[in-house]
């Protein structure tokens, strides 16, 4: 078993454990270390669906990640963005994703001269989609309960583009796009899941460590994290 397997069992058995002893209402808000959505919506909802209002896929697959599927699926080979730095294992060779925490990760430069940047998409509307597909089944088939809604996690701006980036010239331009792809993300899950339906957690564990961090990090965006975090919200 590969270490990250490993990791993985390791979680799901500490996952368990601790979802027999809940006692009273929670909200996830993280991954759950499952294959797939299913596995993860059958646990979920047999384990702690009478305590949760709300149940999400678990960032599976490639979200298992967080934001390093944003570089990985989105970032990186992106026309207007080069890539200056990327995961390596110990031997020099290159890698998808950190393994670790304080290990080098994903970062990007815009190209000379670009002044906007277009995302196409950023994947999470898609997997959202293809999730509460999965989710109405199984809840329909009584294994998640009646009432418990859909959850979808997305990170805030600053939490999906400043730490891909060096400095804020490119964070300007980087954010913009990013923020400008999230609100049509947004839009387009709401075209397949019922606003009644649905749960939007807005993941701000970058917006919060920075918070911690002000003053601290070699740059940081123009305007204080409050500002830019309330205005982030707003528009999104």
């Amino acid at each position: 078993m590969c270490i990250r397997d490993r990791y993985r069992a390791n979680r799901r058995e500490a996952t368990l454990s601790q979802m027999s002893r809940v006692q009273q209402p929670i909200v996830l808000v993280g991954s759950v270390p499952g294959e797939n959505a299913e596995e993860v919506l059958r646990l979920c909802g047999g384990e702690i669906g009478n305590a949760v209002t709300s149940l999400s896929d678990g960032e599976t697959g490639n979200r298992s990640q967080w934001i390093q599927c944003l570089a990985v699926d989105i970032y990186h080979g992106h026309e207007a963005l080069e890539t200056i730095q990327r995961p390596m294992f110990a031997d020099g060779t290159e890698k998808w994703h950190n393994e670790a925490y304080g290990e080098k990760g994903w970062q990007f430069k815009v190209k000379e001269g670009v002044t906007e940047i277009h995302f196409s998409h950023l994947g999470y509307a898609a997997a959202a989609k293809d999730s509460y597909a999965k989710f109405t089944e199984l809840r329909t088939t009584g294994v998640i309960p009646e009432g418990v809604r859909f959850q979808v996690s997305l990170p805030l701006t600053e939490s999906g583009s400043r730490l891909f980036v060096t400095n804020d010239a490119d964070y300007q331009i980087f954010s913009r796009a990013f923020e400008e792809a999230l609100i049509r993300e947004v839009e387009e899950i709401l075209k397949t899941i019922p606003a009644h339906d649905l749960l939007i957690q807005w993941d701000l564990a970058l917006e919060v460590l920075f918070i911690v961090l002000e003053g601290k990090t070699p740059w940081s965006p123009a305007g204080t994290t409050n500002d830019r975090y309330f205005a982030s919200l707003a528009r999104t």
